[in-house]
Parts: C-alpha cells; sequence; structure tokens
C-alpha cells in the first residue's frame, strides 16, 4: 500500500490478498493498548 495511491489502486491490493474474514476490532485494540491518540480511524472493507 502506499498512502499517494487512489483509493481503489489500494483497494484492488486489498482485495487481491487473499479471501476469509477479518477481525475488524484487531486495529482498535491495538491502538487502545498503546494509548494511540487520534481524530479519524478509516476502515476499507469489501462489505463481507
Amino acid at each position: 500500500m502506499n498512502s499517494r495511491d487512489s483509493v481503489m489502486t489500494n483497494a484492488g491490493k486489498l482485495g487481491s490478498s487473499g479471501g476469509g474474514g477479518r477481525n475488524s476490532s484487531a486495529p482498535l485494540m491495538l491502538l487502545n493498548k498503546r494509548r494511540a491518540e487520534g481524530d479519524v480511524v478509516i476502515f476499507v472493507s469489501d462489505n463481507q
């Protein structure tokens, strides 16, 4: 992934990385564990 790529380019890269379920709460749990601070969290999902 490249932050300078378009959303569609990055979505294509994510979509080609296999299938199956994802634990969407895992990144939030890691951020909480690290006591990270931020204003926004963005999730990219394939709606499954």
